[in-house]
């Protein structure tokens, strides 16, 4: 196992994702996020910030992945992860979910931005395509 060390900045989101079920069982289970068909799983990014010297353009590099099954998305669960994960001076960036309220007292700096196609492509971008790939 890798841990992500800093000082990289490190992307965070969870997703859902479907579950292998029966037939016969699925046809009885709830539908929808919430529903015991899916599994959550959290899952960071390390994003190493680039500049090109020549053109003054930014990007960013991805190193390593994380990916865990949660058992349900609040505080107490995204601690557990990240303690786990990660280690250092963490930058970490997020969306606005209230399971990353209080996340300041284990990391050193927390930006939440709001969901969207910008943030998609731009702030979360490496996590939301390990989430893309995955589903």
């Amino acid at each position: 196992m890798h841990f992500i060390h800093s000082p990289d900045m490190i992307e965070m989101d969870e997703c859902y994702v479907g579950v292998a079920t029966e037939k016969k069982v699925k046809e009885n289970l709830k539908r929808g996020k919430g529903s015991q068909r899916k599994a959550i799983v959290a899952v960071s990014a390390e994003s190493i910030p680039l500049e090109d010297l020549e053109t003054g353009k930014s990007s960013r590099f991805c190193s390593y992945y994380q990916m865990e099954v949660l058992g349900k998305v609040d505080g107490e669960h995204a601690k557990k992860f990240i303690k786990k994960n990660m280690s250092g001076e963490i930058v970490l960036f997020t969306d606005k979910n209230k399971a990353y309220e209080g996340i300041e007292n284990i990391v050193d700096t927390h930006f939440t931005v709001v969901s969207g196609k910008e943030s998609t492509n731009d702030t979360l971008k490496w996590v939301q395509k390990a989430i893309s790939n995955l589903k």
